[in-house]
């Protein structure tokens, strides 16, 4: 069996974000010093915090990190500066922050945003269920599990799970299923816990970073003749066997057969 890499805490973009802003504000404290004790050269703290946030956004980018970090390390001393210049009570920083945490928090260890799927997937999903025949559905990061509850009203014949590593969705789908009178197996946590043998059709909306690792973890678990569905992400260098555009919105459903357990 294959094994499914895990990913070192270096290699998370919030850590490496941070060590990035930490490593700059060294080197221009650094600078700054120089400039000073020298040359008699003092930098204002507008010219600094403006070159914090270039710079980092400049390291950024030279490490290849995700576009949309570029602006999240040239905005952050920017608004951190203008936080503390505008004084605000820190409760609403932590308050912000543990909503944001729980809302987010899987990011930190998946680098998997929280998607949801638009609803005419949810349509394509149903007709891609195999009639006639026990089916176990799993949805690889389930979110608010709206999927799933819709799938179980349309085809209660069918035993249904759903994984969520981020804290707020995964309780809201809890209550939401709760109410619906559901028997969905909701389960809070990592897909890299979760054994994919007891599935015969997994659907995922993720993200490019991981689609290598979740397919060999499919591939090396899931039985011959299962299916995997993955919205919006194909599988990196492997021809999908099947491509469905969903109806009014721009989104592609790509299909592959498990051949086997690796």
């Amino acid at each position: 069996m294959r094994s499914v890499p895990k990913h070192s805490i270096w290699q998370l973009p919030l850590v490496q974000a941070l060590l990035i802003q930490v490593a700059v504000f060294l080197v221009l404290s650094g600078l700054f010093f120089v400039f000073d004790y020298f040359f008699q050269i003092a930098v204002t703290l507008g010219i600094a915090i403006l070159l914090q946030a270039f710079l980092a956004a400049c390291l950024s980018y030279l490490l290849r990190m995700p576009k949309w970090w570029l602006f999240i390390q040239f905005f952050f001393p920017i608004c951190l500066f203008a936080a503390l210049a505008l004084e605000i009570p820190p409760v609403y920083f932590l308050s912000g922050f543990l909503v944001l945490f729980a809302i987010f928090g899987g990011i930190v260890r998946t680098r998997v945003p929280l998607f949801l799927s638009p609803r005419p997937v949810w349509v394509k999903l149903l007709d891609l269920l195999p009639e006639g025949e026990p089916v176990r559905f799993i949805d690889i990061g389930s979110g608010l599990g709206g999927i799933l509850i819709y799938l179980e009203k349309q085809r209660p014949d069918i035993r249904y799970a759903g994984v969520e590593l981020s804290l707020l969705p995964w309780v809201i789908s809890k209550v939401r299923a709760k109410l619906a009178g559901s028997q969905i197996d909701l389960r809070f946590g990592d897909y890299e816990s979760v054994s994919f043998s007891d599935f015969d059709v997994a659907f995922a909306f993720l993200s490019p970073v991981v689609m290598e690792g979740v397919w060999d973890k499919v591939a090396a678990e899931m039985s011959h003749g299962s299916l995997f569905l993955s919205l919006a992400f194909p599988i990196p260098h492997k021809k999908p066997d099947f491509v469905i555009q969903a109806e009014r919105e721009r989104a592609v459903i790509y299909g592959y057969h498990v051949t086997g357990v690796a």
